[in-house]
């Protein structure tokens, strides 16, 4: 496993050809993280979001970098994915854009082209990455929980949990659909999801939160909002 890296101001490439790898390398500003195919990035535990994606799709056939979009999607939420292709087969950008690349770009790479996809990426990115809710804000881009000026650095899959419970504030999710939101389609025990419960529960108290993680009947977990005890009259 490689070493844990803070991502927000890197871009991932996934293509099997290492020249293309090094070309995008020399035409953007930010450092590039080289991958042949998507799998390493399910595995290996990472913070931050990443400004932008560069997908090829077809890795060595025509499908399965299409086929890693939802993946990519489960663990990198709010980067945009932009498909690299050499092809000019539109319904195969036309099936990318569907299953939720945010863009495109043609090869050969082009640096005007590139830089332009990514800047846009990269405001794209910056106005849906501050999440709030009660009291406390949740920084995507740099895997924070963040109260009135004091931070605390969460883990990407405390980040995960933390933004699906935001999402669904009423009613909550229940432990399954937590492991499935965290974890996909891998298997785990919930004591795994005990144990991030547990880290977020800590982050929380960390900034000094009113938010807290409550439990319904062992089954479901949600938000909620503590409730301020006024003092009583001396």
């Amino acid at each position: 496993m490689g070493k844990t890296i803070q991502l927000s101001e890197h871009i991932i490439c996934i293509d099997d050809d290492r020249l293309v790898q090094r070309h995008l390398e020399k035409i953007v500003s930010f450092p590039v993280l080289p991958f042949e195919n998507a799998a390493p990035l399910s595995e290996e535990e990472t913070h931050g979001q990443p400004i932008g994606i560069f997908l090829d799709v077809y890795l060595g056939s025509a499908s399965i970098g299409l086929d890693a979009i939802p993946q990519l999607l489960r663990h990198f939420p709010y980067s945009p994915i932009i498909v690299m292709t050499g092809s000019n087969d539109t319904q195969l950008i036309s099936d990318a854009l569907q299953r939720g690349a945010a863009d495109f770009v043609r090869k050969p790479l082009n640096a005007v082209e590139v830089n332009s996809r990514m800047e846009k990426a990269r405001l794209d990115l910056e106005k849906r990455a501050v999440i709030p809710v009660g009291d406390i804000t949740l920084d995507l881009t740099k895997s924070e929980l963040q109260k009135n000026g004091v931070s605390e650095h969460i883990t990407s899959k405390a980040m995960k949990l933390l933004l699906a419970l935001m999402r669904s504030p009423e009613f909550g999710m229940t432990r399954e659909e937590l492991i499935e939101h965290i974890w996909g389609e891998t298997k785990v025990c919930s004591n795994s999801l005990e144990q991030y419960l547990k880290k977020s529960r800590k982050h929380l108290d960390a900034v000094g939160s009113s938010v807290e993680i409550i439990t319904q009947r062992s089954e479901s977990v949600r938000l909620s909002i503590k409730k301020k005890i006024p003092p009583t009259a001396a």
